[in-house]
């Protein structure tokens, strides 16, 4: 796994900056943060695998409240419940259909069966109908990587996924710079 000196001595090579003459080490640590955030999150490199107790009669779980990510978890891409011996995947519904499809009933209660998302990221997710008792669920949880903030700081982004990043920061960079065309070829 690189190093934020790996990573800055990437982005200098791409931008040919060998000197830093044009950014700043912090510029660049900040561009290639940005970057490793933006790769993780297009190309879900980074996911966990988490067990939520849904509770009788309870709707609604805060998704940072729910994840060892906390703040970090940025979407659920999919829930499984476990009732007796199958792992049932709960279907996923637009945040309006699921409103006029399951919250009809606002007593009715029994399996889960449909799952939706309302505020993503860090929002809320429902669940419908309304547990009838507790289950055991696992949620496909999409996160992103803690920022590097020193050579010491463990990056989470592993091959491949590490190579993309210099390329974005190295976009980032010039888009600050408002070189807008060398940074639309970084991007590409």
């Amino acid at each position: 796994m690189p190093t934020l000196n790996t990573y800055i001595q990437r982005t200098r090579r791409l931008l040919t900056d060998a000197n830093a003459t044009y950014f700043s080490d912090a510029e660049l640590t900040d561009c290639i943060n940005v970057g490793r955030r933006r790769v993780s999150l297009d190309t879900g490199a980074l996911r966990s695998l988490e067990t939520v107790n849904l509770t009788d009669g309870t709707e609604t779980y805060a998704l940072n409240t729910v994840t060892s990510k906390l703040t970090r978890a940025k979407d659920v891409l999919n829930i499984i419940v476990v009732w007796g011996n199958q792992r049932v995947p709960l279907i996923w519904m637009p945040f309006t259909e699921f409103q006029a499809n399951m919250r009809v009933w606002a007593n009715f209660q029994n399996m889960p069966a449909v799952w939706s998302n309302f505020g993503l990221p860090l929002g809320t997710v429902y669940i419908g109908p309304v547990p009838n008792d507790d289950y055991v669920s696992y949620w496909d949880i999409l996160y992103i990587p803690n920022d590097l903030m020193d050579n010491t700081t463990v990056d989470e982004l592993d091959y491949p996924y590490d190579d993309p990043v210099c390329y974005y920061a190295a976009y980032t960079a010039k888009y600050r710079q408002q070189s807008y065309g060398e940074a639309a070829l970084y991007e590409q």
